[in-house]
């Protein structure tokens, strides 16, 4: 799969939980979300400034319409290594705790330990993700659907 047919693949499939998709798919997809959120921020940044409090509005529109895309992709790349979608949930929430710990910690005058426990939460969880997100889908047809390869 190339780069246009992962993206055409994953907005076509904007919100479909159903079915697999390769690692090309997904790692296209993922590519064209950092580059295009790069790109936004600068076009943002030239039209309302680089300070601070500077309005964010083409960055959150960018956000919230490759939100759905970006989770069914996911889901969907968990089903070709043979997994549950909902893995990606407990994904999601270590990182929310892992990220909530290193606020707390922050905010309690700099507790060190809670930064770090939150640190290694949430880098932990990033590296359990992408080995999984990385791995080798399953050879042949699984309880997800048909090899996406083999079309």
């Amino acid at each position: 799969m190339s780069f246009w047919q992962a993206i055409q693949t994953c907005f076509t499939k904007y919100v479909d939980f159903n079915g697999r998709a390769g690692r090309a798919e997904y790692w296209w997809f993922t590519l064209f979300l950092v580059v295009a959120s790069i790109v936004v921020g600068f076009f943002e940044s030239m039209a309302f400034g680089f300070e601070e409090e500077s309005p964010q509005i083409l960055s959150t529109i960018f956000s919230l319409g490759t939100l759905l895309p970006s989770i069914s992709v996911s889901w969907r790349r968990l089903h070709d290594t043979g997994r549950s979608g909902w893995w990606g949930l407990l994904f999601f929430a270590l990182c929310v705790a892992g990220a909530s710990l290193v606020a707390v910690g922050y905010h309690q005058e700099t507790d060190t330990t809670l930064i770090a426990v939150g640190a290694v939460v949430v880098l932990g969880t990033l590296a359990w993700m992408i080995t999984w997100f990385a791995a080798k889908g399953e050879d042949g047809d699984n309880q997800y659907g048909p090899d996406p390869r083999a079309a």
